[in-house]
C-alpha cells in the first residue's frame, strides 16, 4: 500500500512539473511537450487495445487505490463501466426486447404458410381424388344421367356448362342424340331491347356453331321471346339440320317470308309449324303476285310432310284465305290447323285447303276484341262435309253462325261421322238451339268434352261444359 502511495506520489510531482514547465516562457517547448504527452496517449490506449483484459479492476479512493476482482459473482454490481457505453447497452437491450417481441409473430407467422401447403396438398389431393372418380366414370352413363335432364329441362344451356367441366363431360354432351330437341329462350340480354351491334354478332356466331356442330340431328327447335333475329335463326337452322321436323315459335317477332322461304327449300322432313303468340303480320302484310301456272319445281313444293300448322293470334290477325292457302298449297297430311284468333278465314278459304284427313280444327275466337263487330259467317256445311269422317276435335268458339247454318251442320255431321269419331265439340259463345244439339249428343257417342258455356240460346242448366262420356248423357234429359 506504501509503494502505491509513493507511486501516486511520483505522478503528481511529474504533473506538477508539467504544468510548471507548460507556464513558463518558451511557448516551443510547451507544444512540444503537449505533442509527446498526446502521442504517449495514444500509444497507452492502442497497448490497452491490444492487450486483454485484467481479472481485476483498480479503482481510485480518497487516500489508496482499491483491488477489486472481476472473478467473484457477488462484485458484479461493483464493476466500473464507462457511462456511454452502459447507455448502448441498456438501448441495444430495449431495441434487442422489441425486436424479439415481434419476432414470435413472425415466427408464427413463417409456420402458418406451412399449413396453408399442407391443406392446399390435402385439398389437391382431394381434387385429384374427384378427377379420378369423373375420369373413371363411364361415357355412356353419363351420358344417360344428362339425357334424363334434358329431358326435363332442356338441352340448353344445360349442356353448354355441363362442356366445359372436363374433357370426359365435354365429350359426353357433344353426343348428338342429346341435341335432338333444342329451345332457345333469352339470350345474353334480352334480344332487340338495348342491344348492341357486337351481342348481336355474338348471338348469331353462337347460332351458327351450335348448327354446324350440334344440331346435325336435331328434330324439335323452340324459339321463344325472340324480337330480332328470328329470320337468321330460321336460315342457320334449316340449312345444317336436314331431319328437323318440328318449328315453335312463341312470342317472336320480325319474322318475314325469308324464314319461312328457307325452311321450305332446306327442311324436307319438317312436319309441324307452331307460331303461336308470335307476331308475323309483317309476311302477311304484303301484296302477294300470282304467277301463270306452270310445272313447280322441288322448290316450291311447299311443306309436303307438314303434320300441324298453328297460327293462333291475340291481337288482330292479317291471316286471309289466300295467304293461308299459299302457305298450306303443297300440305297434303296436314292433321291439326289452329286457327284462334284469324278473324279475316272464311269456311269457303278453308274447304280450299288440300288436306283432306284433317282431324284438329282449333277456330276459335279468343282473344279478338272486336268479337261483337265480326260479320256472319256462313257455310259451316262445308267444312262438315269436307272433314266431317275424320275430324276428332272442333272448336268453333264465339264463331257468328246463323242458328239455321248451325242446325243444318251438326245435323249433317252424324250421317257423315261414325259413332266414335268426335271426341271434343266446343260451342261457347254460339247460337246453337237445342234442336240442333240433340243429334249430336245421341249417336256421336265417343264425345267426353262439350262446351256449351255462354250458349243463350240453350235453357239454364246446360250452359256449361262437359267432361266425360256420362255427363253428356245425361245432357240428352235436359233438351227438350
Amino acid at each position: 500500500m506504501d509503494a502505491s502511495g509513493s507511486e501516486g506520489s511520483v505522478q503528481n510531482g511529474r504533473e506538477d512539473g508539467d504544468a510548471a514547465s507548460g507556464s513558463g516562457e518558451n511557448p516551443s517547448r510547451s507544444r512540444k511537450t503537449q505533442l509527446k504527452r498526446k502521442a504517449g496517449m495514444k500509444a497507452r490506449k492502442a497497448k490497452k487495445a491490444r492487450a486483454s483484459r485484467p481479472d481485476y479492476t483498480i479503482q481510485q479512493g480518497e487516500d489508496m487505490l482499491l483491488y477489486i476482482s472481476n472473478t467473484s459473482s457477488q462484485s458484479e454490481g461493483l464493476l466500473w463501466t464507462n457511462r456511454r457505453k452502459k447507455v448502448f447497452k441498456t438501448k441495444s437491450l430495449k431495441n434487442q426486447n422489441k425486436k424479439k417481441k415481434p419476432a414470435r409473430p413472425k415466427s408464427r407467422l413463417e409456420k402458418k404458410p406451412v399449413k396453408v401447403e399442407e391443406e392446399d396438398k390435402f385439398s389437391e389431393r382431394q381434387l385429384e381424388a374427384e378427377d379420378r372418380w369423373g375420369q373413371h366414370l363411364p361415357e355412356e352413363v353419363l351420358v344417360n344421367i344428362f339425357q334424363m335432364v334434358v329431358t326435363q329441362d332442356g338441352a340448353v344451356p344445360f349442356l353448354c356448362r355441363v362442356g366445359r367441366v372436363c374433357r370426359l363431360w365435354n365429350a359426353a354432351a357433344s353426343t348428338l342424340i342429346l341435341w335432338r330437341k333444342v329451345a332457345v329462350s333469352h339470350c345474353w340480354i334480352q334480344p332487340a331491347r338495348g342491344q348492341t351491334e357486337k351481342t348481336t354478332n355474338r348471338i348469331k356466331e353462337t347460332v351458327t356453331w351450335l348448327a354446324q356442330n350440334r344440331f346435325s340431328q336435331l328434330r324439335d327447335f323452340t324459339l321463344c321471346h325472340w324480337a330480332t333475329g328470328v329470320d337468321f335463326a330460321l336460315e342457320t337452322v334449316s340449312k345444317f339440320c336436314p331431319h328437323l321436323q318440328s318449328v315453335h315459335l312463341s312470342y317472336c317477332k320480325g319474322l318475314t317470308a325469308s324464314g319461312l322461304r328457307s325452311l321450305g327449300l332446306h327442311s324436307r322432313s319438317l312436319q309441324r309449324i307452331n307460331l303461336q303468340h308470335s307476331e308475323i303480320f309483317r309476311m302477311f302484310n304484303i301484296q302477294i303476285q300470282h304467277k301463270a301456272m306452270r310445272k313447280r319445281d322441288e322448290s316450291e313444293e311447299g311443306f309436303p310432310l307438314l303434320d300441324e300448322f298453328c297460327i293462333a293470334n291475340t291481337e288482330y290477325s292479317y291471316m286471309t284465305d289466300q295467304v293461308l292457302l299459299d302457305i298450306l298449297f303443297g300440305s297434303t297430311k296436314l292433321r291439326v290447323l289452329d286457327l284462334r284468333g284469324s278473324t279475316r278465314i272464311t269456311t269457303c278459304g278453308l274447304a280450299q285447303l288440300p288436306c283432306p284427313k284433317l282431324e284438329c280444327l282449333f277456330w276459335g275466337q279468343y282473344f279478338t276484341k272486336n268479337i261483337g263487330f265480326t260479320s256472319v259467317k256462313k257455310n259451316l256445311h262445308l267444312l262438315v262435309e269436307k272433314w266431317g269422317p275424320t275430324l276428332q276435335q272442333l272448336d268453333i268458339t264465339n264463331q257468328p253462325f246463323t242458328e239455321a247454318d248451325l242446325e243444318v251442320a251438326l245435323t249433317f255431321l252424324p250421317q257423315v261421322a261414325e259413332a266414335d269419331t268426335l271426341l271434343s265439340l266446343n260451342l261457347s259463345g254460339t247460337k246453337i238451339t237445342p234442336q240442333a244439339l240433340r243429334p249430336v249428343v245421341e249417336r256421336m257417342t265417343a264425345l267426353n268434352y262439350l262446351n256449351l258455356s255462354s250458349c243463350r240460346n240453350l235453357p239454364r242448366g246446360v250452359k256449361k261444359i262437359y267432361r266425360s262420356q256420362e255427363e253428356v248423357r245425361e245432357l240428352l234429359d235436359n233438351l227438350h
